[in-house]
């Protein structure tokens, strides 16, 4: 049975023997993906309305706001807000990517100056988000845990294996997984509670593609299953135990997050994964010998 102060002891262990390595996984993710909500993309996008806006007072946000609520009502408001709450809206549900989202409401903003319909706008920007996810962001999810797993047992772990999937053209079978991983959790999402079991019930199958490439979709799912059983109230907890340092990173403005916080919980979830993954082959678990890489794992 593992402890989170277990885990938490292995992982700030081995990201600090490669410290700015893990930090800049963690920048890339940001940066190309938008996994963390620090990315270059949020900091221009606010540091160009600041030099446009200069506010200094409340009196100025007041007519800050009457200036815009007057400008949308000339330009049918009801039919751009609407446009405006469904769009983002799937887009949120599709895509976590912070610097993707920044650009579609960019895109909102330009379509709809020029005169494009609503229709076309939605559409466009679910089929840019769309590909993104399926073809970078889940991709280089599966990099990142395989960064962190060597990062386990390697000392000075290259950060440029966060692109080893793209480097030996196993893109196909992870890219299929990764789609139906993203398409369960989307609909799991939509009931009450389901969104939340089903991405801990589901939290392994990044890792275990990180670990086999070659593993099937019903392989990964039966096996992280398994893997989770017992353990989802446990991973909650462990999650729960972040809360401090996201209250931080807010307090620094995102500087404790880019350059411990992040980096940290990677590292904590590499080692739960280390853990569940000695448990499936000892109790020999469905697809167990499929967890086959014996570099990876001591």
């Amino acid at each position: 049975m593992w402890t989170r102060k277990e885990l938490k002891c292995e992982a700030r262990k081995k990201n600090i023997r490669n410290y700015w390595n893990c930090i800049t996984v963690c920048l890339v993710m940001a940066v190309l993906v938008g996994k963390y909500p620090i990315n270059i993309e949020t900091l221009q996008i606010f540091h160009n309305a600041a030099d446009r806006i200069h506010i200094e007072s409340v009196q100025e946000v007041e007519k800050l706001l009457e200036k815009e609520h007057e400008r949308w009502i000339k330009a049918d408001v009801k039919k751009r807000m609407t446009a405006a709450y469904i769009g983002t809206l799937l887009i949120s549900v599709i895509s976590s990517a912070g610097s993707f989202i920044c650009m579609a409401l960019r895109m909102f903003h330009n379509m709809g100056s020029s005169g494009t319909s609503v229709e076309v706008m939605i559409l466009s920007i679910l089929a840019g988000c769309t590909f993104m996810t399926v073809f970078v962001v889940n991709v280089l999810m599966i990099g990142e845990a395989r960064f962190f797993l060597e990062n386990r047992r390697y000392q000075n772990t290259h950060l440029f294996r966060i692109f080893f999937l793209f480097r030996y053209g196993i893109l196909k079978n992870p890219i299929w997984v990764m789609f139906r991983y993203t398409i369960y959790i989307l609909l799991w999402s939509l009931t009450i509670v389901g969104g939340m079991v089903k991405s801990y019930e589901y939290s392994m199958v990044p890792f275990l593609l990180a670990e086999n490439p070659k593993i099937d979709g019903k392989a990964a799912f039966a096996l992280s299953r398994q893997m989770m059983k017992g353990q989802k109230w446990n991973c909650f907890l462990l999650d729960l135990s972040f809360i401090g340092w996201g209250l931080m990173g807010i307090f620094t403005i995102g500087i404790s997050a880019l350059f411990w916080s992040f980096g940290y919980r990677m590292a904590v979830r590499a080692e739960l994964y280390a853990v569940l993954r000695k448990n499936a082959i000892e109790e020999e678990m469905e697809y167990y010998e499929l967890c086959n890489d014996p570099y990876l794992i001591e």
